[in-house]
């Protein structure tokens, strides 16, 4: 054969072989890991998440529990540890050496009862086991919110977290709470902890939120994570976290459906004073003198019974009822997970001639892994608040100066006022401060209406197994509208009329935050280090406007 046609026979033949070992060659360097997640009952831990932490790879088991994913075999080192973790249950590694081909670990995971490896966040440069913590970080999860729900995410820590306490500021339905993690550390200065929702620092208060969006919270009680988040930790931290799908297994889309029905009452009233230290004759009528006022015994002593009384207590409070409707949608397939929720709350209150509280909340969270070392996401939340504020009239500190011989429901028949309670009742020589509370609830309006909103961005990029950096943006808004007003004609305790009056006073609040961080993991022999660089910008602006009209132009007829 002739030498140049042997060398072209040759590279075709060398071409040939190529082309056909390229597919061997190439499936030999990939790894396949698969396997099932089980409880030690059996049952399927759908949304567990089994990962390689050494090359940030894994994946989260479907609803059945199993798992699978691959990975260059290039990317894995000589020993590897494979880790699988799910909320509430202890967390599994093993070790796997130079793996090769497919790989295949099935895992059994025990009931983790105290918490004491859950893996937390807050007040950590990154994702820590409790166990690895110098501090106590308390953990709220949903099954615990679940159980009880509160109207606001502070109120579902009552009695949860140890030494938080959770107090409550005001009466007034879909009022927020207050809480204190630690004891007082200023006589002037604020006491509140920093709170932190979906990785964003929020200034505006937790009432417009609903407990039933939050996945978990965590809390820090003293001031440790004052070197993550500077001196506005100093009084603890609460972060929030609401719902994002994350929890779900791969392929799984959930439905949630929620109706709450409930009354409020006064179990229990304190007795009033059924005595009086008047003079009264011998048909029980109060003795007057010439200017109408009632006469004080000698002795000042009340013992003296009042000719009829009547139950003011069970007039002014009644029992109301409350509701909450809830529904959410929450979705992972592939790279992509995501929760919608919706909520309507009404709470009637106690006090009669009130609408109480209504509240209708609407939030939207999205998250997508665009390659597997850059993930981004995203969140909206509106929610809309109307609420009557009737101790803005005063009407509980009235109450105190109150007779039980004033019938308060007395309806003034004819005449321009035909149909309001009747607002006369002042005995003198009693205070001026007594009112009549139905009249003041019936005829005044106070009330309250906020929106708000919030809006959040979040990005994560993996350059190497031991860096990463992370980004995230938010903002919040609020607008409070607070309207005080007094018809013209309203009358005082003793029955004179006055030009009414009007307050209105707007609040918008704006605020916003970039929060950047880059994160370097490190390993020398058994030493394990952990360096976090982090960037905070934050701006906030507050606009007030308030109108005051003490009386209207118009005079009384």
């Amino acid at each position: 054969m002739h030498p140049s046609r042997l060398g072209q026979a040759i590279h075709v033949i060398a071409a040939t072989l190529l082309v056909l070992l390229t597919p061997g060659i190439m499936a030999a360097q990939q790894v396949t890991f698969s396997g099932r997640v089980t409880a030690d009952n059996s049952q399927p831990l759908s949304g567990a998440g089994v990962s390689i932490t050494e090359v940030g790879a894994g994946a989260i088991a479907n609803t059945e529990g199993r798992y699978t994913f691959t990975i260059d075999q290039r990317r894995l080192s000589r020993v590897v540890t494979l880790t699988v973790r799910f909320i509430g249950y202890k967390p599994q590694k093993v070790t796997l050496n130079a793996p090769t081909g497919n790989v295949t670990r099935d895992f059994v995971l025990e009931r983790d009862v105290l918490n004491l490896e859950e893996v937390v966040v807050t007040g950590t440069s990154a994702a820590t086991s409790q166990l690895k913590t110098p501090f106590t970080v308390g953990v709220v999860d949903q099954q615990q919110i679940k159980d009880a729900p509160a109207v606001t995410p502070l109120g579902s820590l009552e009695g949860k977290i140890p030494g938080a306490s959770v107090i409550t500021t005001s009466g007034e339905p879909g009022s927020e709470p207050a809480i204190r993690l630690r004891s007082a550390t200023s006589l002037t200065g604020r006491q509140d902890p920093l709170i932190i929702v979906d990785g964003t620092i929020t200034r505006l208060g937790l009432a417009d939120i609903n407990s039933e969006d939050i996945e978990r919270v965590e809390v820090i009680k003293g001031a440790a994570a004052s070197s993550l988040y500077g001196s506005d930790a100093a009084n603890g931290v609460i972060q929030i976290f609401t719902k994002r799908g994350t929890s779900l297994g791969d392929g799984q889309t959930t439905f949630t459906f929620r109706n709450e029905l409930g009354q409020s009452t006064l179990p229990h009233l304190i007795a009033t004073n059924m005595h009086n230290p008047y003079e009264v004759d011998a048909s029980g009528k109060f003795v007057l003198d010439d200017n109408g006022n009632r006469i004080t015994k000698p002795d000042a002593i009340a013992d003296s019974r009042y000719p009829v009384t009547y139950d003011l207590y069970n007039q002014v409070f009644r029992p109301g009822q409350f509701m909450t409707n809830y529904a959410s949608l929450g979705q992972r397939r592939g790279a992509t997970n995501l929760n919608a929720s919706f909520e309507n709350t009404r709470d009637q209150g106690v006090l009669t001639e009130t609408k109480g509280f209504r509240r209708q909340n609407l939030r939207v969270n999205a998250d997508q892994a665009l390659t597997p070392n850059v993930d981004v996401g995203v969140g909206a939340f509106y929610g809309r608040s109307v609420s009557d504020q009737p101790e803005a009239s005063g009407i509980f500190f009235g109450m105190r100066f109150l007779e039980p011989n004033v019938k308060l429901d007395s309806v003034l028949k004819g005449g321009q006022y035909a149909g309001q309670y009747n607002p006369d009742i002042k005995q003198p020589p009693l205070s001026g401060n007594v009112q009549n509370p139905l009249y003041v609830l019936q005829q005044q309006q106070n009330s309250d209406n906020r929106d708000r909103f919030t809006g959040t961005g979040r990005a994560s990029y993996r350059p190497t197994t031991w860096l990463t950096f992370d980004a995230n943006v938010g903002y919040d808004e609020a607008n409070d509208n607070t309207k005080n007003y007094s018809p013209l004609g309203y009358s005082n305790s003793s029955g004179v009329r006055g030009l009414g009056g009007l307050f209105e006073q707007s609040a918008g609040n704006r605020s916003y935050n970039i929060n950047t961080t880059a994160t370097a993991v490190s390993q020398w022999g058994a030493i394990h280090n952990t360096t976090k660089a982090a960037f905070l910008y934050e701006d906030q602006t507050n606009a007030l406007v308030n109108v005051n009209a003490p009386e209207y132009c118009c005079p009384v007829a």
